[in-house]
C-alpha cells in the first residue's frame, strides 16, 4: 500500500536516482529542462536545478555526485550544494546511458547515433570511461559494439553489461582489458509475435550480483510509422547466459522503461502497470505477480494515455520505494 505522499512538479518525466546515505532523490523533466531535488528526510521538494532535457540519472553516494544525461552530453551535479559543476563532453556528443563504479569512481558511458547517416564513414559506437576525480577520459571499447545504450557494471565478475540495439545482443566487457569478451544472443523467437519486425534492446540494463540476474528493458515492434509496440523486459541467467524469460506489458507501453526496478537484497522486481496505475511486484524471474500496489484513482481516458515515463526508485537503505506521478505531481512511497 502507499504508505506516503510528497509533492513534486507536474510534468512529463524521464528517469530519477536516490542518493540512499543523503536521503536526496533526483528526478528529470523533461519538458521543464530541470532536476527536481526532493528531500526524503523532511518530504519537501528542496531545488530545481537548471538542465536542457535530462534523460537517464545516476547517483555514487560514495562522493555525492549526480552524474545525469542532458541533451546528449552528461552533466555532473555537486549533491552538496545541488549545483551543476561540470559538463563532461566527448567529440561524439550522442551520449545514450551511463554506470558508476562506485568502488574505483569511474564512469562508463554509452555513446550512438543512429540517426547519423555518416556513421559509415565515422563511427562513434563505443563506451567511454572517465576518471570521476578529474572528469577526464581515459579509455574507450569500440570493438564488438553496435549501437550501444543500456549499461551496467557486475563487480562479482569484474564485467561491464551493454546492450546492442541494432542487432538485439548484450556485449560482454571485460574492465581489466577494457574489451568485449563476449556476447549474450536473444533469439528472435523470443521477441514475441512482433519479432519479425522492428526489436530494440535500447532501453535499460539491470543486473542483480546476488542472484546472477540480468534484467534488459526494450520495446519489440513493428516497423514504419504506426507501427505496433510492446514494452518487454527480458530475464538473463549470467551462470548459462541464457534467456529465462520474456514478461510482455501493455501494447501502448513503449517509452516507460524507467518504471522498472530490482531490488538487490529480496530479489523483487518492480514493475509499473501503466493502464491499472499499479505497481507490479514480482519474483526475481518476473514470472510471478506477489502484489499490486494500486497508486492513484485515475479516469478512463486517463489510463489510455498514461504509457509515460513515470520513474520507479528503490531506497535500499529504507526498502521503500518511490513511485513518481508526473501527470499529478505527487511522488508516492510504498514499502518494498
Amino acid at each position: 500500500m502507499v504508505t506516503d505522499v510528497i509533492k513534486i512538479e507536474k510534468g512529463e518525466m524521464s528517469f530519477g536516482a536516490i542518493n540512499p546515505k543523503t536521503n536526496m532523490i533526483y528526478l528529470g523533466y523533461k519538458n521543464l529542462n530541470l532536476i527536481l531535488v526532493v528531500d526524503l528526510n523532511s518530504k519537501t521538494a528542496v531545488k530545481k536545478i537548471p538542465l536542457f532535457k535530462p534523460k537517464y540519472i545516476q547517483v555514487n553516494p560514495e562522493t555525492n555526485m549526480v552524474y545525469v544525461i542532458a541533451n546528449g552530453s552528461v552533466s555532473v551535479i555537486d549533491g552538496t550544494t545541488n549545483t551543476k559543476i561540470k559538463e563532461i563532453e566527448e567529440y561524439a556528443p550522442f551520449a545514450r546511458f551511463l554506470a558508476i563504479d562506485k568502488a574505483k569512481n569511474l564512469l562508463y558511458v554509452t555513446y550512438n547515433n543512429e540517426s547519423d547517416k555518416s556513421r559509415k564513414k565515422n563511427p562513434i559506437d563505443r563506451v567511454v570511461v572517465f576518471d570521476c576525480s578529474t572528469h577526464s577520459k581515459i579509455n574507450e571499447i569500440i570493438h564488438g559494439l553496435s549501437e550501444p545504450e543500456g549499461i551496467a557494471i557486475d563487480t562479482l565478475s569484474n564485467s561491464i553489461y551493454v546492450t546492442n540495439s541494432k542487432i538485439n545482443t548484450v556485449s560482454i566487457i571485460d574492465k581489466t582489458s577494457n574489451s568485449v569478451i563476449d556476447h549474450i544472443e536473444i533469439p528472435r523467437d523470443k521477441l514475441g509475435w512482433l519479432g519479425s519486425g522492428h526489436q530494440r534492446l535500447d532501453n535499460l540494463v539491470m543486473i542483480n550480483e546476488k542472484t546472477r540476474m540480468l534484467y534488459v528493458v526494450g520495446t519489440v515492434g513493428s516497423s514504419g510509422e504506426g507501427g505496433a509496440y510492446q514494452f518487454c523486459i527480458f530475464v538473463i541467467n549470467l551462470t548459462d547466459k541464457q534467456l529465462i524469460h520474456k514478461l510482455t506489458l501493455d501494447n501502448s507501453a513503449s517509452e516507460i522503461c524507467s518504471s522498472v526496478m530490482i531490488n538487490q537484497q529480496n530479489a523483487n522486481v518492480y514493475v509499473r502497470k501503466p493502464t491499472k496505475n499499479a505497481i507490479l511486484i514480482m519474483d526475481d524471474f518476473a514470472k510471478t505477480t506477489l502484489a499490486s500496489v494500486e497508486l492513484t484513482k485515475m479516469g478512463f481516458f486517463k489510463k489510455i494515455f498514461s504509457d509515460k515515463e513515470e520513474p520507479i526508485i528503490l531506497n535500499p537503505s529504507t526498502n521503500k520505494v518511490y513511485q513518481a506521478d508526473g501527470r499529478l505531481g505527487l511522488l508516492l512511497e510504498i514499502d518494498g
